[in-house]
């Protein structure tokens, strides 16, 4: 194998570790509630805020990611984001002070950004063919890394040993992955992805459409609130039925599972059909299963329906980057991080919002929260494929 082939295919690995490590960091919060509030002898709240301080790292700097990955390459953008990821997981369990965990949750945020600007360069320019099925691909390796979590938490629980010890192995893990950064191709080529007689071209070209990106980013933050509220408050949900902590973190795991399924299913369906249609039909078949489970009071039938909600809801983010980015040209990046400035203003805005609506009623209002914005997800999915239909057709 030529030495170019095996930077290549590092490359790859990289990016779909980073898509690994930053679900392990965004979910590691939501399994571990219960602990980090002991832990840091702090409320509920005080402890869902910590995921508002990693989407707050995340707007910061996103944008910033998307010029660093353009001005000094994946390979730079790589190396910052694993490194802030590491220090994040490695120290989170060794600190006791809540105010240095706000620090640490938004330096990982800080970390994602680098996901959002340098994986659609690197799977675009190693898959022009098939980039909305690499991108599922993508999406599949972060619902991995976000079951992950509650599925250690478990195991940990059962064993009686601490959960530190989850931060640690995944912190580990991330510090391989920033060494692999040092075998990357220095730069890459922002590619524009071909197209194929078995990929139908699904994007359109917003540029000069205000009303279509206006729709994009509306899914985007909306989507983006549903997922928070998932990771955040699953498990102290399902603790309302009455199941121990180490049974309710498993529904989350669960959820996650079945993100991660759905979007390696979805794989060759998106080598079939348009990214706008899989973007409406999973919307709404998310909102069935997860308004089913919300309103039916049977931990049996949460748990069937969240799993269900979870398959069909996993590939929707990598679904709106590649309709976003599939048409960017040379600015793949850029335009990838301010999708994703949106989707992290979604993650700073809605633990704010659902811990007030939980404070003022209970956990289920986070989960109703949720279901509103599943609607208004499907309604800027319908809004997009409209736009879509009569741009083709113009």
């Amino acid at each position: 194998m030529k030495k170019t082939s095996v930077r290549s295919f590092v490359s790859v690995l990289e990016a779909y570790g980073m898509y690994l490590i930053t679900g392990i960091a965004c979910t590691c919060i939501g399994a571990a509630i219960m602990v980090l509030k002991e832990h840091f002898s702090v409320s509920l709240e005080q402890v869902a805020a910590l995921a508002s301080a990693f989407a707050f790292g995340r707007v910061i700097m996103v944008f910033f990611c998307g010029i660093i990955t353009e001005r000094f390459g994946v390979r730079t953008a790589f190396r910052l984001g694993f490194l802030a990821l590491s220090v994040n997981l490695i120290f989170m369990p060794i600190n006791t002070n809540y105010w240095v965990a706000m620090l640490l949750m938004a330096i990982a945020g800080a970390g994602m950004g680098f996901q959002d600007s340098g994986c659609p360069v690197v799977l675009s320019a190693q898959f022009p063919g098939s980039y909305s099925s690499a991108m599922s691909a993508g999406q599949a390796f972060f619902g991995a890394g976000c079951f992950l979590p509650p599925l250690a938490m478990s195991i940990l629980l059962s064993l009686g040993l601490s959960w530190k010890l989850m931060y640690t192995i995944f912190g580990a893990l991330a510090f391989v992955c920033f060494v692999g950064t040092f075998f990357m191709p220095e730069s890459y080529q922002n590619a524009q992805p071909k197209q194929t007689s078995k990929q139908p071209h699904s994007s359109v070209s917003f540029k000069g459409n205000v009303l279509f990106m206006v729709c994009l980013l509306v899914g985007m933050f909306f989507y983006s609130a549903i997922v928070n509220v998932v990771h955040t408050y699953t498990t102290a949900y399902v603790m309302h039925f009455g199941a121990p902590e180490n049974v309710a973190v498993n529904v989350l795991t669960m959820f996650s599972i079945g993100a991660m399924v759905g979007s390696i299913l979805f794989i060759p369906i998106l080598r079939r059909f348009s990214a706008h249609k899989i973007m409406l039909f999973n919307s709404v078949a998310t909102l069935v299963f997860l308004g089913s489970a919300i309103l039916m009071e049977s931990l049996t039938v949460f748990f069937v329906n969240f799993t269900l909600a979870g398959l069909f809801s996993g590939v929707l983010f990598s679904v709106l980057i590649t309709i976003a980015t599939e048409d960017a040209g040379p600015h793949k990046a850029l335009v990838a991080s301010i999708v994703g400035l949106v989707g992290g203003a979604s993650d700073i805005l809605t633990p704010l919002l659902t811990g007030r609506i939980v404070n003022a009623s209970s956990v289920t209002g986070a989960f109703l929260y949720s279901a509103a914005a599943m609607v208004i997800t499907i309604i800027s999915a319908a809004a997009m494929l409209s736009l879509h239909k009569r741009t083709q057709h113009s």
